[in-house]
Order: structure tokens, then sequence, then C-alpha cells
């Protein structure tokens, strides 16, 4: 397809689309002659995960980091979905560390690696202990069942995903959205068991 069927079926715009062409974020078309490229359905998953990127509020930077970690074939898909996840979560403090992790992780039968989620857990918690709250392991136990739930629950429509590009998408996206949609329902949770064991009037 040529550079117009691109812009169409994958819905950004031709100036978007040559921007990213610009930036290095979408590989160049193989090249016809000196003023036409041919583009493939890897061009449209590409360009369509990049505007999802986008409206989430990665920077073009960031989208660069990951296409080069999707593009890299020595790398596992695994470890870009990692990279996707520190993106949308944020990179955890350095300074930040925090042993109980490791227990927890073991209590849950999770694999003990130091991942970049590991490390947003342990700065999480230094930053709750630091304002002198408490965290006791039935709390972090419950959240860690509640989340394994979750998890499982959003790794299935991943599963459903037809390209790395759009696996990509669907981490940063449901990170983004999703756990605030989370955070609401653990809210109205809340509220609703307040409120249920209020006396009746």
């Amino acid at each position: 397809m040529q550079l117009q069927e691109l812009v169409s079926r994958s819905g950004v715009s031709t100036a978007r689309t040559k921007l990213y062409l610009r930036e290095g974020l979408l590989a160049p078309g193989r090249l016809r002659n000196t003023t036409r490229a041919e583009y493939d359905e890897g061009h449209v998953a590409r360009l369509r995960m990049i505007d999802v990127l986008r409206g989430e509020g990665l920077t073009l930077a960031e989208i660069k980091v990951l296409c080069t970690a999707l593009d890299d074939p020595e790398l596992p898909i695994g470890h870009v979905l990692g990279i996707a996840q520190t993106l949308a979560v944020g990179a955890p403090r350095p300074d930040a560390s925090w042993p109980p992790v490791t227990d927890l992780m073991a209590r849950q039968d999770w694999p003990a690696v130091r991942t970049d989620a590991a490390r947003m857990v342990e700065s999480e918690a230094v930053q709750i202990l630091a304002l002198g709250l408490d965290l006791p392991d039935s709390l972090l136990d419950g959240y860690a069942r509640a989340a394994e739930q979750v998890a499982a629950v959003e790794l299935t429509g991943l599963g459903a995903a037809t390209s790395d590009d759009e696996m990509v998408a669907g981490v940063v996206q449901g990170i983004r959205r999703y756990n605030r949609l989370l955070v609401a329902l653990v809210a109205l949770a809340r509220t609703s068991q307040v409120l249920r064991s209020l006396p009746l009037t």
C-alpha cells in the first residue's frame, strides 16, 4: 500500500505519519522508485500503537525506546512489555529498596526476579512507611491476591492482540486507563462496605 492508503487504514493523519517517519518511530517503506514507497500491515500496526501511546501521554522519546525494543530480535516480548509497563507507570525511585518485597513474592509464588515492577512496589512501600503508615504482611498479601486476579483478567485480554505492537499498546492503555477504573472500583467498594455497616434509619 502507498502512503495515503496507510494513512486511511491506520487512522493516523498524514502529518503525524510523516513526523513518525522522520523521528524513526516508523520504519521507512520499501522503495518502489525514487518518489514512491510501499507499506505493509506491520506499518499499520505500528502507527496505531504509536497513536495510542501518544494519546496516553508518552513522549516521542519514550515511544522510540519501545519501538527500538520491539524491533530488536534479541529481546523477548516479555522484556518489551516490562519496558512498556515502566513507561506507563513511571520509573521507580532509584534509592528505594524494601527487602520484604522479596518475602511477599515468595509467599505469592512469584518468580524472585527484581524487575522494574518489583522495584516500583519497593518504591511505593518506602514512601508509605516514610509517612508513618503501617504496611503489615496481611495487607500486602490481600492486595497481592487481588492484584493476581486483576492481572489474570488483563492478560486474558492481551492474548487477543494480533501483533506485538498491539500488545504493547494494550499494556500501556491498560495501565493508564483500567488502573484508574480499578482505583475507582476500590473506592466504591470501600464506600459500599461503610454504607452497609451503618444502622438503618
